[in-house]
């Protein structure tokens, strides 16, 4: 029998009957949650990785576009095409961290990094 909340929502979220029960283990509790000392540890941001893939987006772009004025071909341009959309991929995503205050710990070298270096 579908209920209120199912017939007004659609109806996607399926039963928990559905769904595996949660078992304890060293990481996550009962209740599906990571235990205090792993969810601080999820919680550190690597500002110096993040930084590094910052550069390296850079380098990418730079390669690419090196690498396609280098060999002037009509292919060589549709690849480096489909790569820089790739590094545009990558710009945004590091993007989203940095609006969510997650790729770097001081908040305004975040927000440097976000507005200047990535949007």
């Amino acid at each position: 029998m579908v209920s209120a909340r199912e017939a007004r929502l659609g109806g996607m979220v399926l039963p928990h009957e559905n769904y595996g029960a949660v078992t304890d283990t060293s990481l996550i509790g009962l209740d599906g949650r990571p235990v205090p000392e792993f969810r601080s540890e999820l919680r550190e941001i690597p500002s110096v990785r993040n930084a590094l893939s910052v550069f390296s987006i850079y380098v990418q772009a730079a390669l690419v576009i090196a690498v396609a004025m280098r060999l002037n071909n009509v292919v060589v341009y549709a690849l480096a095409i489909l790569l820089m959309g790739r590094t545009h991929a990558q710009c945004l995503g590091l993007m989203h961290e940095s609006v969510h205050r997650l790729l770097m710990r001081n908040k305004s070298v975040n927000d440097f990094f976000g507005r200047w270096l990535l949007g």
